[in-house]
């Protein structure tokens, strides 16, 4: 992938996200950067989906509850992209840095958080589009509830069992219901 095939606000901040990842090899910066996009791209997909999904619902199937299955979503379905979005984003921070992200808390002023993994997500979460960033209901969290989801994620992915979570993907359960 070259950059010409990059968003341009990807472009824009590629010298920051380099930084942030600690890559100065520029065929490095350019992967890295297409893992964003598409990481980015697979949580809009199903933001467009859900959003479909609500304008015009697909018709219930007739007869009885059991016979037509489970009614709504699957058990941790809510907010699919965002959390995807957050162990994505924490997994290619651990592949790039070679360390886990971490929250850091200013002991000594604020006691705000702050620090390198914030900073590189706080990067991302400003490319998003406000629609992008809404959980349930309109609700908008901050980038430091964003940052902990991700990481309490990432933490979870990397004790289980399963090569695909290690990888960065929410299992399977979360986005299908069969």
């Amino acid at each position: 992938m070259g950059q010409a095939t990059l968003h341009p606000r990807l472009l824009a901040r590629q010298e920051q996200l380099g930084r942030a990842l600690g890559v100065d090899d520029p065929t490095e910066l350019v992967a890295a950067l297409g893992a964003i996009q598409t990481l980015l791209q697979r949580c809009g997909y199903h933001l467009a989906f859900a959003r479909a999904e609500r304008e015009h619902p697909l018709p219930r199937r007739r007869g009885s509850g059991a016979e037509s299955g489970p009614r709504g979503r699957p058990p941790g379905s809510a907010n699919w992209a965002s959390r995807q979005l957050g162990l994505g984003l924490a997994t290619l921070w651990f592949e790039q840095r070679g360390s886990q992200p971490t929250r850091r808390f200013d002991a000594y002023g604020s006691g705000r958080p702050h620090g390198p993994y914030r900073d590189f997500v706080a990067m991302i979460w400003a490319l998003l589009p406000a629609l992008a960033r809404q959980q349930r209901k309109g609700h908008v969290p901050d980038v430091d509830h964003f940052v902990r989801l991700s990481i309490d994620a990432f933490r979870n992915a990397q004790a289980s069992g399963a090569e695909s979570q290690r990888r960065g993907l929410l299992p399977e359960s979360t986005w299908n219901p069969e």
